[in-house]
């Protein structure tokens, strides 16, 4: 985006490598649409068994990052823990 808005400013950016926070996302669903939660965590695994999650990053990393910003994306979201766990059921009351 910045090299598209700002592109005669673009190239004096630069990002620190320690981030001044992390954050991490979640997508919420109410109790009632379990459906729709199975059919997103069934979408994202698909997305990652057949390499198309990966691509849309790493697509988005080239475009729009310095090299110091595109490893540390790279590492954040290309390299991620293929382990992390799906969307959860809300826990019992």
């Amino acid at each position: 985006m910045i090299r598209n808005q700002f592109a005669s400013q673009a190239y004096q950016l630069t990002f620190h490598p320690k981030p001044l926070r992390k954050a991490f996302y979640h997508v919420l669903f109410n109790a009632e649409s379990a459906g729709l939660r199975q059919a997103f965590n069934d979408g994202l695994a698909t997305l990652r068994n057949n390499g198309r999650y990966q691509a849309i990053i790493e697509k988005a990393v080239a475009e729009n990052s310095t090299p110091v910003t595109a490893q540390i994306l790279e590492d954040k979201l290309v390299n991620w823990d293929a382990t992390a766990a799906p969307c959860s059921p809300p826990p019992a009351e």
